[in-house]
């Protein structure tokens, strides 16, 4: 139930990849990155970095800078050396004393910590960049291309967010070969109702679109789909984000089927849900490239088998 409310809340307050940065000049030749807030923030070799949500130490991991991070939340997993950083808290409730004696020169901070905290780290001296939450895949790898200037790791950082960019590009073609958009729903990790959807205005519902399908829940944001939502939506797939635990697969299917409203969609009736680990499904970072594959591999499969719900 704790990583449910997590998901909820993370997803509540998620509301192309631009041109490419040009060669030549170094990240001292552009200008200083801005954040959420506004704030413009000087480039530098920050070397005692604190992130206050996992998707940014991914990011940073992705962008070769992981050995400057000092500290990280309770929920980061990956990669496997967060094991070895000192644990600052919650993404909702980090511990502002315990980062401030960690002695960081730079928290990257992202639009739903808790504002006190960032505020209160502020006043206190500690630098905070505030990232905004991502409503495409190409904002994602916006992101992490500002983080690169920011931290200036140089021209490898340009060269990964443009293969980034590349396998986005490359995913939507594939897509458009489908011959028409399956309708696909993203479901958060409930037994029971009321059940939570991923709607537009968010990088899952840019999913679904880049992957070749169509978002079947409307409504704009994270919200609950009523029944009747449901039965008119009539989702052709599932999309799942997968704990580890045990047999969830097994109850979550149990639980949905014994939903008639779940039941009768043609996504459960045809057994096309799709179960993607959720650390990789959940977080708008590098990874969600894996969770990009793995959707539109079932939504091409279903395609060459002559079409989900056909």
């Amino acid at each position: 139930m704790k990583k449910l409310l997590l998901l909820s809340a993370l997803f509540a307050c998620w509301l192309g990849l631009a041109a490419a940065a040009p060669s030549g000049g170094g990240d001292r030749a552009e200008p200083a990155p801005t954040d959420y807030f506004g704030v413009r923030l000087e480039p530098g070799e920050y070397s005692r970095i604190i992130t206050l949500a996992p998707n940014l130490t991914e990011m940073l991991h992705f962008l070769g800078a992981f050995d400057r991070v000092i500290g990280v939340t309770s929920y980061d997993d990956y990669p496997p050396e967060t094991a070895s950083r000192e644990r600052i808290g919650g993404y909702i409730d980090p511990d502002v004393e315990k980062i401030v004696a960690l002695r960081p020169d730079l928290v990257l901070a992202y639009r739903g910590n808790p504002l006190l905290v960032i505020h209160k780290l502020k006043e206190l001296g500690v630098p905070v960049f505030v990232l905004d939450n991502p409503q495409t895949l190409a904002e994602i790898g916006e992101q992490m291309a500002k983080l690169g200037r920011l931290l200036m790791v140089g021209e490898e950082h340009r060269r990964r967010v443009q293969g980034f960019r590349r396998a986005l590009d490359e995913a939507f073609v594939r897509g458009a070969t489908l011959p028409r958009h399956p309708r696909v729903m993203m479901l958060a990790c409930s037994f029971q109702p009321p059940f939570y959807a991923a709607g537009r205005g968010t990088f899952i519902h840019d999913l679904i679109r880049v992957a070749g399908g169509e978002n079947a829940f409307r409504a704009d944001g994270f919200g609950i789909v009523t029944p009747e939502e449901f039965l008119a939506a009539d989702p052709e797939f599932l999309l799942i984000p997968e704990p580890p635990e045990k047999g969830f697969r097994e109850r979550l299917l149990a639980a949905l089927n014994a939903q008639p409203c779940l039941a009768q969609t043609t996504a459960l009736t045809q057994r096309q849900v799709i179960f993607i680990d959720e650390n990789v499904l959940s977080r708008p970072g590098p990874r969600i490239l894996e969770a990009l594959r793995l959707l539109q591999d079932a939504l091409l499969a279903a395609g060459r088998e002559g079409g989900a719900g056909d």
